[in-house]
This record gives C-alpha cells, structure tokens and sequence, in this order.
C-alpha cells in the first residue's frame, strides 16, 4: 500500500493555517486576488472606455449605443474620443430620459430614446427603488440584503435592435450595455446585425443573480457569433481564452466583446 505522504503533509499543513487564520481574513485576500484579475473592481468609466479604445485602435466609429445611459455620464465621456459620431441613448426611465434631453439638447447629433431593449417588441415594467435609479431594472430585484426595496415602477416600451437599426439603415460600430440584468436579451434582440458591430460592453453581476442569467451564456453566445471576450482590469483588457466556472463572479465586472472579423 502507497502512502501519499505529500497529500498527508499538505491537508496537515491546510488545517493548521484554517484553525489561525480568521475568515475575515482569508475573505480579503479572496476580494484582492479577485480584484487584481478585474473580477468586481470598480474601474472608472475613463479607465472602461480607454480599454476599448486600446482594442478598436484606430478604427473609424460611425454609430455609438448607449443602452442603459441613465444620467448620460459614459457619452460626456465618449463624446471626448468620438466628437463627430452619431450617438443614440436608450433610457426608459422617463425621468432619466428628460434630464438626458435637456443635457444634450444642443447636441445634433445625440439622439434620446424613451425605450428599453429586448428581445421583444411590445411592453414591460421598469422596477426601482427610487425615480431615477441607477439599479432600475426591467427584472424586479430582490435586493432587501442591501435595504433597497423594488416597489416602485413604470411601463415602458420594448423594442429590437435589430429593428430599430433596420428601419434608419444603422450599422452599429460601438454598442455600451448596462440594463441591470437584460444583456442577453438585448443581445438576442440584435438578430443579424451582430455581425456588423465591432465593439460590445456590458457588465455582469448581481443583476445576473436576479435575472438568473451566466457568464456561460455570454461566453456561449459570443463564441457563436466569433467575437473575443476580455476583462477590463487595471492593466487593460485581459483576453478570456476559455471558459471557467470561476467566471461566475457576481459582483459588477466590465467586460468586452470585439469583432474578430472586423
């Protein structure tokens, strides 16, 4: 009989360190080596956008998406890098829709769409916590562990990308996504058009719990379409080559996704 006197040495030396090394601990050093990979890391919306740039290159961008513009501060950014493109704004807040208006009201070429994306047309409810809500999302969150409490709501009108772009003859160059749960909805609802756009980001997290939606579902979907994945961290895109279950990180991670054929 062989003694793995390696295994018996190392599960020693693992009980030992779990017995004086408080939880507490061991959770920070989890959070830091998390962070330091992208995973959950609260990266700026210059840092975000400076790592597409460093993917796109120089390559011309006609057409912007912002879905999910909120208060409009990723386009203040972008406008800063793409003066002269033409910028489309999704916000079905109302009230986030009329403040975009009024900030960009001198801008011709910004346009504001009182709608929300999906794979649909037709209808749905914007849930929130409070009028004008960075977390509003079209899936009620249960987000009591936080104290926030989804008992606000508005009906909004859905549509596809696909037809919205196919009824104005738009090519998307540069699509942004931050709709707190409904990416992949909104992806399906781009149809055959994903294969014109050069850029996609979007974040994943909590909002995936809620709307029970899996990195492997975007890993899967961009596989399909052949676009590459990549995870903003503070030293810049960070290529995905494969999928892992540790992907699975709930907590808000940027990610990128860049047309190999373009």
């Amino acid at each position: 009989m062989l003694i793995n006197y390696r295994s018996i040495i190392f599960n020693f030396i693992r009980k030992i360190l779990s017995s004086l090394i408080s939880q507490n601990f061991l959770y920070h050093i989890e959070n830091l080596t998390s962070q330091l990979q992208g995973k959950g890391f609260d990266i700026s919306i210059t840092e975000q956008i400076n790592a597409c740039k460093k993917l796109l290159k120089n390559t011309n961008i006609n057409f912007i998406f912002d879905v999910g513009a909120n208060r409009g501060n990723y386009t203040k950014e972008l406008l800063k890098h793409y003066k002269y493109a033409n910028f489309y704004l999704f916000e079905p807040s109302l009230l986030n829709y009329k403040k975009l208006s009024l900030q960009f009201e001198k801008k011709k070429n910004i346009k504001i769409i009182n709608k929300a994306l999906s794979n649909n047309k037709g209808t749905g409810f914007l849930h929130y916590d409070k009028s004008g809500s960075g977390l509003a999302s079209l899936f009620k969150r249960r987000l009591d562990h936080f104290n926030k409490k989804f008992n606000m709501k508005e009906k909004v009108i859905l549509t596809r990308l696909d037809s919205f772009c196919k009824t104005r003859n738009i090519i998307i160059d540069y699509l942004k996504i931050d709709v707190e749960g409904s990416e992949i909805k909104i992806l399906e609802g781009i149809g055959k058009f994903i294969s014109k756009i050069k850029l996609i980001q979007f974040e994943f997290g909590g909002c995936n719990i809620d709307s029970r939606t899996f990195f492997q579902d975007f890993w899967y979907y961009f596989k399909r379409h052949n676009f590459d994945l990549y995870r903003i961290t503070l030293a810049g895109p960070q290529k995905i080559n494969t999928y892992n279950e540790s992907d699975e990180y709930f907590k808000t991670t940027n990610y990128i996704a860049l047309n190999k054929n373009l």
